[in-house]
């Protein structure tokens, strides 16, 4: 199977990032096609047509057969309408999106005609939108502006405009990433720019991934740029970890470096809890690195919570430390409160396991509240006792308002901390994990 083929059938992550964005309008203008019109870009004071990199006429095209379990390709006899038609009504997913595929790998010029009539047969839905998104892959690799305009119309706006522009700009941008970015900069609608530049990164760093990274880093930080790096930093592991977590490292911004520790974490400790934390060893108590002792202490608590606390507790005491048992004692306790609390109970007194006790009362105080004042009253430090009495108190009081009063004249709080109590915020922090072990440490 060619390159862009195989490409056009990975590409999920368009599509997630399309519909979040696409929740925030449902207002893009429809415009017309007009699939003769020539797409232009200034060069040397003239304007040239955009061409893809394959725009030689198809007599017949490649069709992948199903056959006991096989698969084999032969030359399929017609028009690649009729095919394109056969291939819609095939029932299996799997099947059915591998022809199309194959199918659109031979789109060009000649056959865009058939195919958008072949087209016209699948409604613009979630349901399909992978076989739109193959449709406007294949199209961006030689006219993503008329693929765009194109759905505009169909699809009216809304999350589909959003998915589809992203595709097309990654096809354009797997064959000419700089004609795509100075597209997208012309444009008026500056909303559309997160689904171009992600459809522009996706592509692109399959072509020139050090290339695309910094374009993302020439961007302003956001959402979508975190997303993009995401993007950037998955097709740097495939060149190594060295590789990886270098450009990690060289990055001179402090929130686009944050963002790609975060996601080389991410990928990484899937795999390698140890590796990484040996890696995020050498950066601790760095603002950067923040999340990603949050992300790994999260991932590693799930396979062995005692291994991750230990890791945690050995660090020196700042941010990281912080994060890290915090995150782990959370994810415990969710998963056995019982054992989470046996083994911070035979822990020696001090700043680290204080931080673990806050965090244990935390997530038990929602199924028992008592339980969780007396873990957070044994806290040594006495500012994050109280900040731990007051948040548990807070859960209380919008659990049992009458019980939490009661225990409020003997809880030795200050009366500012009293008054906070009474008055909770709405909003409830993370937590509920358990009834913990009754009578705290």
């Amino acid at each position: 199977m060619r390159r862009e083929t195989f490409i056009l059938i990975v590409m999920p992550a368009l599509f997630a990032f399309g519909f979040i964005l696409g929740k925030k309008s449902n207002k893009e203008s429809p415009g017309a096609v007009d699939r003769n019109a020539k797409v232009g870009f200034p060069q040397d004071g003239q304007a040239t047509k955009f061409q893809g990199a394959d725009s030689e006429p198809k007599q017949s095209v490649s069709r992948v057969v199903y056959n006991a379990g096989t698969v084999s390709t032969e030359r399929f006899q017609g028009d690649i309408g009729r095919a394109l038609m056969q291939a819609i009504e095939e029932p299996n997913l799997m099947k059915r999106l591998s022809v199309l595929a194959g199918l659109l790998g031979e789109l060009n010029e000649d056959n865009l005609d058939e195919v958008l009539a072949a087209f016209e047969k699948i409604p613009v839905s979630f349901e399909t939108m992978q076989e739109y998104r193959l449709l406007m892959y294949a199209w961006g690799q030689f006219d993503a502006p008329s693929a765009i305009q194109f759905m505009r119309k169909k699809a009216g706006g809304g999350p589909a405009i959003w998915f589809s522009a992203s595709a097309a700009m990654s096809g354009w941008s797997a064959q000419d990433p700089q004609a795509a970015i100075d597209w997208a900069n012309e444009q008026d609608d500056r909303r559309m720019m997160g689904s171009y530049n992600m459809g522009i990164v996706s592509g692109w760093v399959t072509k020139d991934v050090n290339a695309a990274a910094e374009y993302v880093t020439s961007l302003d930080r956001s959402r979508e740029s975190g997303r993009m790096l995401s993007t950037v930093s998955t097709e740097m592991l495939k060149q190594g970890r060295q590789v990886a977590t270098a450009w990690a490292e060289g990055l001179e911004d402090e929130g686009f470096k944050e963002d790609a520790f975060r996601s080389l974490t991410r990928s990484m400790a899937r795999e390698d809890v140890d590796g990484v934390a040996n890696w995020l060893q050498k950066h601790v108590n760095q603002k950067y690195s923040d999340e990603s002792f949050d992300e790994l202490a999260e991932q590693w608590s799930r396979q062995d919570p005692e291994a991750s606390l230990n890791y945690f507790l050995s660090l020196p005491e700042g941010s990281s430390q912080k994060e890290g048992v915090i995150e782990s004692v959370q994810t415990w306790v969710h998963k056995d409160v019982e054992a989470a609390g046996e083994w911070i109970n035979k822990q020696n007194p001090g700043s680290s396991t204080d931080l673990a006790v806050f965090s244990y009362a935390r997530e038990v105080a929602r199924e028992n509240p008592e339980s969780a004042v007396e873990w957070a009253a044994s806290i040594q430090d006495s500012d994050l006792k109280q900040k731990g009495l007051v948040e548990v108190g807070q859960r209380w009081f919008r659990e049992d308002a009458e019980a939490a009063k009661a225990w409020l004249p003997n809880s030795g709080l200050p009366e500012e901390a009293i008054k906070a109590v009474e008055n909770p915020p709405r909003h409830d922090w993370r937590g509920g994990g358990g009834r913990g072990p009754g009578g705290g440490r």
